[in-house]
């Protein structure tokens, strides 16, 4: 895993990762068919939609079960994680995909 976010007291690392459709769109273009990307930094877990609306915030000390989107009241958190997400999308060259 690719230690980008914060320090965590927990001594774990940012997870980062992505959702694709059930079939693949093109085998020489995976990407095309991403839906989600996502990360955990902490107790907290971003999920960001490939259009980048609507993004899903859950703090999962108090929410294990991702019941309850916290995002439009902690703007500052969703905004820490998107960027870290971006970093991360960038340095694999949104291509993560790829060994």
């Amino acid at each position: 895993m690719l230690r980008i976010g914060t320090d965590d007291p927990t001594g774990r690392y940012t997870a980062f990762g992505e959702i694709y459709e059930h079939d693949v769109v093109d085998l020489d273009n995976p990407e095309r068919g991403l839906l989600f990307r996502w990360c955990i930094d902490g107790h907290w877990k971003l999920i960001l939609p490939k259009d980048g609306k609507n993004p899903e915030l859950y703090d999962l000390s108090t929410d294990p079960a991702e019941k309850t989107n916290v995002a439009a009241a902690n703007f500052s958190r969703v905004s820490e994680l998107t960027k870290m997400n971006n970093v991360w999308w960038i340095r694999t060259g949104g291509h993560s995909l790829q060994p």
